[in-house]
């Protein structure tokens, strides 16, 4: 109630000096990771979005004084979350973020921020593992987003590998730094071929974690495995590395790995 009087009274002054100014919020934390699905207990575990943060967001959507878009923020593996969660049920995982975009999307028809997204990478050199975790949470925030396209803002994203888990760039303190990441490719792919308005493919993928999402123009193919795996394109094969993510001229007929 406090911080929605606080916000009322911000978003006030901001329109009177500028009535064309972009404001909105209120920037929920998400909490519950859904891994209590893979056999997890303890808190933030449940399934995302719990009546908790329903309640606030139905309070501040009914109370606002107006709003031009609504901002949310979750870690892959919840921040309260006291469970190691493997990379591997992390990455079984990613479809919460199209839960979480769903359940907004019931209560409100504003656009859609990520001002906010994690991994909970345990290997400091991982880097592969958090390209491929990224482009599977992008894959389904396209999913999730209905008819407003979503939009994801990195924390903290330039560099390094200490604060945060999905830098862009190596680390710019030592000579060979200022390398663009794994993570960078899949971010720069999703900004270019996947952005607002893009038309989307069907396209099937025979196995879970091969995840496909395909536009006219682009394929994007996401191996979720710690193992290498030849997937299979209309007839061609192609090699994918460890948590591989690659990226494809779209075939002309539908195709399964």
């Amino acid at each position: 109630m406090r911080y929605t009087d606080l916000y009322n009274a911000v978003y006030q002054a901001i329109k009177t000096v500028r009535p064309d100014a972009a404001v909105g919020g209120f920037y929920l934390a998400v909490t519950g990771d859904a891994a209590n699905t893979l056999g997890y207990s303890g808190r933030d575990t449940e399934t995302p979005m719990i009546r908790r943060d329903l309640d606030c967001l139905e309070y501040w959507l009914k109370h606002n004084a107006g709003a031009d878009f609504l901002v949310v923020d979750r870690w892959l593996a919840g921040w309260n979350d006291q469970n190691r969660i493997s990379e591997t049920n992390q990455l079984a995982l990613t479809w919460t973020y199209q839960t979480v975009l769903q359940a907004i999307r019931a209560k409100s028809s504003l656009p859609l921020w990520y001002g906010e997204y994690y991994t909970a990478r345990y290997d400091a050199g991982a880097l592969q593992f958090d390209a491929c975790a990224e482009a599977s949470i992008y894959l389904w925030m396209n999913r999730g987003a209905g008819a407003t396209p979503v939009t994801a803002l990195l924390w903290n994203p330039s560099e390094g590998e200490s604060e945060v888990t999905h830098p862009l760039f190596t680390r710019t303190a030592t000579p060979d730094g200022g390398q663009p990441t794994p993570h960078y490719s899949v971010f720069k792919w999703f900004h270019d071929y996947f952005g607002p308005g893009t038309p989307l493919c069907q396209a099937i993928s025979s196995d879970p974690e091969i995840e496909v999402l395909a536009s006219p123009a682009k394929t994007l193919l996401i191996n979720k495995r710690n193992s290498a795996q030849t997937v299979t394109v209309n007839g061609t094969a192609f090699f994918m590395p460890a948590y591989g993510v690659l990226l494809l001229d779209t075939p002309s007929k539908l195709f399964k790995p």
